[in-house]
């Protein structure tokens, strides 16, 4: 029995590890499309400036949000194995 509890707690953590490392490539590429959106011109041709703004704006805010939320996740995740 307590083989089945340590090996679905490995399983946990292997799982967490993985998403954890997801969430952070996925705030770097809204992170950095955003910032191509606000500071280039790649998109000009289908794109008017105000959207880009806007979009890249929104995206910016966004991957902002994303990275918070993984620390204070990170951070509670932390205190539960300390105790």
């Amino acid at each position: 029995m307590e083989n089945q509890k340590g090996s679905k707690e490995k399983w946990k953590n292997t799982f967490h590890k993985i998403l954890a490392k997801f969430s952070y490539v996925m705030v770097f590429v809204y992170l950095i499309f955003s910032l191509i959106l606000l500071l280039t011109s790649k998109f000009s041709a289908r794109l008017e400036p105000i959207q880009r703004y806007s979009v890249g704006g929104m995206l910016l805010v966004y991957s902002l949000f994303r990275a918070y939320r993984i620390y204070v996740s990170q951070k509670e995740t932390t205190n539960e194995e300390d105790e």
